[in-house]
């Protein structure tokens, strides 16, 4: 099942129906817009009961491209890693 942000804010006019669907919908925005720049800015996440997001910097790899035989080089990048809360471990 995928979770979107529309089913967030469907759930929370369930649970708080005397809020206006578009407040809530403005409010999940801006905590979704400030985890993005959260991890934009290098500094790590961690929802209690969820997990932790981090960023990890991907070393510089050689490898061999098996079409050309020729040696290359890839980037430095950069990879969001996710561990999940030990609350998952009996799933």
């Amino acid at each position: 099942m995928i979770f979107l942000k529309s089913d967030i804010v469907n759930q929370l006019a369930e649970r708080f129906p005397y809020h206006k669907k578009k407040d809530l919908e403005e409010v999940t925005s801006i905590i979704m817009q400030s985890l993005v720049n959260s991890l934009k800015e290098n500094d790590g996440i961690e929802v209690r009961g969820l997990g932790s997001f981090k960023i990890r910097e991907q070393k510089i790899k050689e490898f061999l491209n098996p079409k050309t035989q020729k040696l290359s080089i890839s980037n430095k990048s950069k990879k969001i890693f996710f561990r999940p809360s030990t609350e998952f471990d009996d799933l």
